[in-house]
């Protein structure tokens, strides 16, 4: 697949590199403002390819020239935007990277054939955003949502497993929105001796997977690991037509807002969201009440 990543920050810069060691990646477009910024990230790049299992390209793009890129690319990532300012939070963001976004992103995305994955924060409301004012339709244009979430979520859970395993077997996901109102689900998930998870540590997971962030950036630097592989993970089930179940934000159709929900992810993007996550009850008014705080800022 060829990929055309957007944006010369700390993600996209790290996520340009981690592309090479994908099975599923040929190509790699690399738009930013200023290409000069990335020239020499370039050639650095493509000094490894020859260590890289499919990756045979990388060139870097000025913003005249995002067309090109665009034209052939497959699948773009959008990284572009500022950070949270500090004690600030994503939705602080929304005007700000909203005029990043329509400058000089979406008037080119438009009749965009290929798929759109929104990494830039507040990534529900951008989403849909970039959804809306591209016309492009909720299957091919997704946020990365609670992937990074939902990572955490198993990582914590997996501590308390007997026997131990390996968080990438802990069956639980974070859905609703990327902020500190996720909700935790744990859709057959198993503890001890086959019982249910406790209610106090599936409330421990989430509390853990809230301050995580924070926590990460005591060193005064991002967090980045989770984002980048996270990503991956989308992008290269899309590449494969894995159908993979990850929890990426597209769009309620009926509430017109975008949330994340596991989701079968294929070559032509959502393939299908699975709403049964939702047959408990409480998940049920959790969720309801975690994306109520988005209809604001998705209406904007």
């Amino acid at each position: 697949m060829r990929i055309a990543v957007w944006g010369a920050g700390e993600i996209g810069t790290q996520l340009a590199y981690r592309l090479t060691s994908s099975a599923h990646v040929s190509e790699i477009h690399w738009i930013n403002g200023r290409s000069d910024k990335i020239g020499t990230r370039v050639v650095d790049i493509q000094h490894g390819l020859a260590f890289a299992p499919t990756c045979h390209w990388v060139k870097k793009y000025a913003l005249q020239r995002a067309s090109k890129a665009l034209a052939q690319s497959d699948l773009v990532v959008l990284a572009v935007g500022g950070k949270v300012p500090k004690g600030g939070s994503r939705l602080d963001l929304l005007e700000q990277n909203k005029e990043v976004l329509n400058q000089a992103v979406v008037p080119l995305l438009t009749g965009y054939p290929g798929i759109v994955l929104v990494v830039t924060n507040p990534v529900d409301a951008l989403t849909l955003h970039v959804q809306k004012s591209a016309a492009i339709s909720a299957a091919r244009c997704i946020g990365l949502g609670t992937v990074v979430e939902t990572a955490r979520v198993r990582a914590a859970l997996a501590k308390h497993m007997t026997p131990l395993r390996p968080p990438r077997e802990v069956l639980a996901y974070a859905i609703g929105t990327h902020d500190e109102h996720v909700v935790v689900v744990t859709t057959g998930a198993t503890a001890l001796a086959g019982k249910p998870w406790p209610d106090a540590i599936v409330e421990m997971a989430r509390k853990e997977t809230v301050l995580a962030a924070a926590r990460v950036k005591e060193d005064g630097r991002s967090t980045l690991h989770p984002v980048v592989e996270g990503t991956i993970s989308v992008l290269e089930a899309i590449a494969a037509d894995r159908r993979a179940v990850l929890t990426v934000s597209t769009l309620d159709s009926e509430r017109r807002i975008c949330y994340s929900l596991p989701c079968t992810l294929g070559r032509d993007g959502v393939v299908h969201r699975h709403l049964d996550v939702l047959s408990d009850p409480q998940v049920e008014a959790s969720l309801e009440a975690c994306i109520s705080r988005l209809q604001p800022a998705q209406s904007v």
